[in-house]
């Protein structure tokens, strides 16, 4: 996605301000470059990661359906993939409803489908366990959450093993 340069204003007094930075189109797919490549582990560039996010209609604890990106797929999985993920992840989108206590790389992490590797060298899947890891607990906990959710609303009770 190409942003019209009127709508980027990148002034040294401006790059401090997050305000300038212009709102990504919930309506288009982006490409988050989480890092591109190191021969050695750096803070400032990473091993190749890449996550796709997508524009998806969501449900917030109210009711209401809304149009949002989220994190469909990640394309390569170098060391410090979930670091750079939580570094990076946007924030517009995300409904201000959920629970303070849920992160929002767990929030994004439950919409993933699938981890991308492109060949086995270790720079491109290092942090591969971890990911997956992250991803399974992300997808637990929003099952828990919507059986439990279910049950309360059928039973009026939740479940004291939930």
């Amino acid at each position: 996605v190409v942003h019209k340069e009127e709508n980027i204003n990148l002034s040294a007094s401006a790059t401090s301000d997050c305000r300038s930075i212009p709102r990504l189109d919930r309506s288009s797919p982006h490409l988050l470059v989480l890092g591109t490549g190191c021969a050695t582990p750096a803070p400032l560039r990473g091993s190749s990661a890449y996550g796709l996010m997508m524009p998806t209609m969501t449900a917030s604890p109210n009711g209401d359906f809304s149009n949002t990106l989220v994190l469909s797929a990640i394309i390569e999985c170098g060391e410090g993939t979930l670091t750079s993920l939580h570094r990076h992840l946007p924030l517009d989108g995300l409904d201000p409803g959920i629970d303070a206590s849920r992160s929002r790389l767990d929030m994004q992490l439950r919409h993933v489908g699938f981890v991308w590797i492109s060949h086995a060298h270790l720079d491109h899947y290092g942090d591969l366990p971890n990911v997956v890891q992250a991803i399974t607990n992300a997808k637990l906990v929003n099952w828990h959450e919507t059986r439990l959710g279910c049950r309360e609303q059928n039973t009026k009770e939740a479940s004291p093993l939930l």
